[in-house]
């Protein structure tokens, strides 16, 4: 007997999400390594068939430290637009979620 293609779907989610949530206990509050992790999640989403569930880019989001690591240290570091790679990935991330989700900015 098999199971249905709605319980595999599920079971990949949680699948999923539990990678996320393995993550971040094993990378502690400073999150080394977080971007190209999420980087990393996003060309796996298609595989786990999470790339339209909105659940599962919270959990992404979710990865990002959050202890004012990426905070800028000065006004001129603000002005220039610091943490460049991070906002990209952060940004390519709602791309992929409005592209998937017809979510509109």
């Amino acid at each position: 007997m098999g199971l249905k293609r709605s319980q595999l779907k599920q079971l990949k989610k949680a699948a999923f999400l539990d990678a996320v949530e393995l993550y971040k206990a094993h990378s502690g509050s400073a999150r080394r390594g977080f971007n190209e992790f999420i980087l990393a999640a996003m060309q796996e989403m298609r595989a786990y068939e999470v790339e339209d569930d909105l659940e599962a880019y919270k959990a992404l989001l979710s990865v990002l430290p959050r202890e004012g690591r990426l905070k800028a240290k000065s006004i001129l570091h603000a002005d220039v637009g610091g943490y460049k790679q991070q906002q990209d990935t952060v940004v390519r991330l709602l791309l992929q979620l409005n592209a998937n989700r017809e979510v509109h900015f």
